[in-house]
């Protein structure tokens, strides 16, 4: 069954299941408090499924789903409140986080101190890049409520704002709020996981990983987290058959791309080609998830593969966001393209915040040693690799072939001014080309 087929397929049951829960719709009849409260169930549940489908497949047409849910809520329940929270996170599913924003300072206008409205405005002003009002917000949720949602959106600030530590500690938090057993726990520890995978810690990682697969034997993200570092310490056939066991429990595009980089790096092409083409098919059949888009984007520029579309899914998306993320996409896409003036502009709006993110640090270094000045391409080239060397298979390596090619071209600027220094002192070389001679070696 084709992209369509199943959209369409999905609606038409969306839309029978919708009748059955709310028969108002084919008989106005004016509801009690009780079948208010029934109908208001079942329609939650619907949402928050499709929900959780649309995030972990990348289908948004889980989306349409759970729209048709609440428009189905809001028809026979005017006014209700839920409706109102569940339209404003149906938004920042869709990307549409200016909407989203105004629809949840409604609802918290209607309860101001319902915790949960505010990790859903959380979640719109970073996507935005209103960094300071997301860490206000934040505040304002924990202060209501500490919880899983709370702990996790402050460890995610805390990250973006060049704090891995305070990350980590607000990530164990969440971790001790989380029911022993349950889902939310299962998420937390393999966030933290990724968080020390993101620090090089891959030891410390893989223990955390290995401590939610004892409890939840196929958890997809705990078992990529696996097969990651098994892939960084170079075993490279154990990561293959770790990933396809995650993908046979769920296919996830980020972990068939990682799959595919697998076989690359260890030298079969042949392998590697077939995983990137199935990752293709996927990505034209969620075509329509905004989210994909942005992923789509970022795969061909990290594979060299079709630079305009890349950047053109970029710079659609950064017309939507605001957020490091998107200014880095786009500042990886026009490097594709040849246009690295604008994409350092696009990187300086990506580090904006000093977030200690290798694969941003990275991109930052190519930029400058594509630009020629070699001393700042060293610089961030470093830092990356000191953040954590293993960052990316295929990227990690290009990072360490540039930083010794970095570190043996002097830049054409530092030349040039040594060039000028001996037109202006033709009599008195002495300290200024000792000094420049040094910096020529830096």
């Amino acid at each position: 069954m084709n992209a369509n087929l199943r959209t369409t397929a999905r609606l038409l049951v969306g839309a029978g299941l919708i009748l059955l829960m709310f028969p108002s719709l084919v008989v106005a009849t004016p509801l009690t408090p009780a079948e208010k409260a029934s109908l208001e169930s079942r329609a939650l549940k619907t949402i928050v499924t499709e929900m959780d489908r649309a995030r972990d497949t990348g289908d948004g047409s889980h989306y349409d789903v759970a729209q048709t849910a609440l428009d189905g809520l809001r028809r026979a329940d005017p006014g209700n409140y839920e409706a109102i929270r569940m339209q404003a996170w149906i938004l920042t599913g869709r990307h549409r986080f200016a909407a989203a924003l105004g629809v949840i300072r409604h609802a918290v206008a209607k309860r101001p101190y319902d915790s949960w409205n505010y990790g859903v405005m959380v979640d719109a002003l970073v996507e935005l890049g209103r960094y300071r009002e997301a860490v206000q917000a934040a505040q304002k949720m924990v202060d209501l409520r500490p919880s899983v949602g709370a702990y996790s959106r402050i460890s995610y600030l805390r990250w973006l704002h060049g704090d891995p530590e305070g990350a980590d500690e607000m990530m164990r938090l969440a971790i001790d709020t989380a029911p022993a057993g349950s889902i939310e726990a299962a998420w937390t520890n393999t966030q933290l996981g990724n968080l020390q995978f993101d620090r090089g810690m891959l030891g410390a990682a893989e223990q955390v990983y290995r401590g939610v697969l004892s409890t939840s034997p196929h958890y997809v993200h705990a078992l990529a987290g696996v097969a990651r570092v098994q892939a960084a310490r170079g075993r490279f056939s154990e990561a293959i058959a770790t990933y396809r066991e995650s993908l046979a429990q769920q296919e996830i595009i980020a972990n068939r791309i990682a799959l595919g980089d697998v076989y690359a790096a260890s030298g079969d092409s042949v392998a590697a080609t077939a995983e990137y083409r199935r990752v293709e098919r996927d990505f034209a059949a969620h075509a329509e998830n905004p989210e994909t888009r942005l992923q789509q984007g970022m795969f061909w520029a990290d594979h060299g593969m079709r630079p305009k579309q890349a950047l053109r899914l970029a710079e659609q998306d950064i017309a939507d966001a605001d957020d490091i993320q998107a200014w880095d996409a786009a500042a990886w896409a026009r490097y594709r393209n040849g246009r690295y003036r604008e994409a350092w502009q696009a990187e300086r709006r990506a580090l904006r915040l000093g977030t200690k993110d290798a694969k941003l640090l990275y991109h930052a270094g190519m930029i400058r040693l594509r630009l020629g000045d070699t001393a700042e391409a060293q610089r961030y080239l470093g830092q990356a690799l000191e953040t954590n060397r293993y960052f990316s298979l295929l990227g990690a390596k290009e990072a360490r072939v540039a930083l010794t090619s970095a570190r043996e071209s002097p830049s054409p600027r530092v030349r040039l001014e040594l060039l000028a220094l001996l037109a202006a002192l033709p009599l008195a070389v002495g300290l200024g080309y000792v000094a420049a001679r040094r910096r020529l070696r830096a």
